[in-house]
């Protein structure tokens, strides 16, 4: 969970006096600290930044003033204002606030004493949203361009940026495309946002017994078979993740196919929780009612393997058969060894591959 860092983080800063609150400003605002003192290395530096709130304690908590003493020995005359530059404080030295028990009328209260709060930038123009699916099965699909100006001339590219067209409606593609799309506001422009969009050569359908996680849909019910497949990283968005259950996911192959070969595949990385599934059963069927087990594929990962890894699942028994069943099954609550323990585990799973017998192999 992105938050509980993000906390932690926040009240670190706050601990020592000190807060962001522009990120990319490269100034930090300065607070009353937690510590009378706090020693921090910076990265990249054998030198230390040492934090001295003079005068601290419960009643004493208004900042009147700073020295700043750099490494090198030399020092700045107490200084009002209400922030650092966070250049200063990365090459090393040491911060001494003052603190007393009543705010005085000087510190903060000239504008060159405040952090800056607005920023301009000449010739800055933002990119452009890309509205366009993932993937598509349809004969066509379109690509939507978009921008919070008006006066922004909006251009496109799918041929790498060789040459830009400007765009005026929807675009039509009808196979798999790569689209550059950039913003144009008279002698400036901005950066490229690209967006690939995949034809999926096939027209099956999937129906899930159980819904995967609103949190990890992957886009929707269809994500098992939209041809893209999950990395390492399960917060890419390519994985369907199913919390303390199994899944049932049956594929329709629009007809009787010969089946050589139906594979899912699935995420293990179990500090977040995320295990390959015990085992998955692969099942085929004619009429979608009555399903034949073909085969159960057992799991060859530790649970104790802490190595991010992708697990495959392969049925290579060949089989004929218009939909075809997976069924992978989790492996209960999370053992007494792990900090999650006792609680539900996450089963992350994508994508279902299935390779038919072509026409020449008959």
């Amino acid at each position: 969970n992105e938050d509980c860092g993000q906390m932690s983080a926040w009240f670190v800063w706050s601990a020592l006096g000190m807060y962001p609150v522009e990120p990319g400003s490269g100034q930090v605002v300065l607070g009353t600290p937690m510590f009378k003192r706090a020693v921090v290395t910076p990265q990249g530096t054998n030198q230390v930044t040492d934090i001295r709130a003079r005068g601290l304690h419960a009643r004493a908590k208004f900042i009147t003033g700073l020295r700043w003493h750099n490494a090198d020995g030399t020092s700045s005359p107490i200084l009002s204002r209400s922030f650092m530059p966070v250049r200063d404080l990365a090459q090393g030295g040491t911060l001494e606030l003052l603190m007393a028990t009543k705010p005085n009328n000087v510190f903060g209260r000239a504008l060159t004493d405040r952090p800056t709060s607005t920023w301009q930038a000449k010739g800055f123009v933002a990119v452009p949203s890309i509205t366009a699916p993932r993937t598509f099965q349809e004969d066509r699909a379109y690509i939507e361009l978009d921008h919070l100006q008006a006066e922004v001339a909006l251009e496109w590219s799918s041929n790498g940026g060789a040459t830009w067209q400007t765009y005026a409606e929807p675009l039509e593609i009808q196979k798999t495309t790569n689209v550059l799309a950039r913003s144009v506001l008279g002698n400036d422009t901005s950066a490229v946002v690209s967006h690939r969009v995949l034809k999926v050569d096939h027209q099956w359908k999937l129906s899930l017994d159980t819904p995967p996680s609103n949190q990890y849909s992957a886009g929707g019910n269809h994500a098992l078979i939209d041809g893209l497949q999950g990395g390492e990283d399960y917060r890419h968005g390519e994985w369907q993740g199913y919390w303390g259950q199994n899944c049932v996911a049956t594929v329709d192959l629009g007809q009787i196919e010969s089946v050589k070969q139906v594979e899912i595949r699935a995420l293990q990385d179990i500090k977040p929780w995320i295990w390959s599934p015990r085992e998955v059963l692969f099942y085929g069927s004619d009429d979608g009612l009555n399903f034949e087990l073909q085969t159960v594929v057992q799991s060859t990962l530790a649970e104790n393997d802490e190595q991010i890894q992708i697990e495959r699942f392969i049925c290579d028994e060949p089989l004929k058969a218009r939909y075809l069943k997976v069924e992978a099954k989790g492996r209960g609550t999370i053992p007494e060894w792990h900090l999650g323990r006792g609680n539900d585990r996450w089963m992350f799973l994508d994508e279902i591959v299935v390779d038919l017998t072509s026409s020449s192999e008959l």
